[in-house]
């Protein structure tokens, strides 16, 4: 078992596994007004997001998808 507090991070902001272990996985925590967020990016392991409240559009290649609260994107 591994567990981590988020103050603990390098970033407050991100969780990249690569950073604890080799962990295949990583994730944001993302407060943003409309129209913000992290620019487009690529990793080499998938990326977990969250959408806690709201909406927010989800670019993964050619994909792009609405998604709304309560629902996870795996990219």
């Amino acid at each position: 078992m591994y567990v981590v507090s988020r103050d603990q991070l390098p970033s407050p902001d991100s969780f990249a596994g690569e950073e604890h272990g080799g962990l295949g996985v990583s994730f944001l925590f993302v407060d943003v007004a409309p129209g913000q967020g992290p620019s487009l990016h690529k990793h080499s392991y998938a990326e977990i997001f969250i959408v806690l409240e709201g909406e927010s559009m989800f670019v993964a290649g050619e994909e792009e998808r609405l998604v709304h609260e309560g629902e996870i994107v795996v990219v």
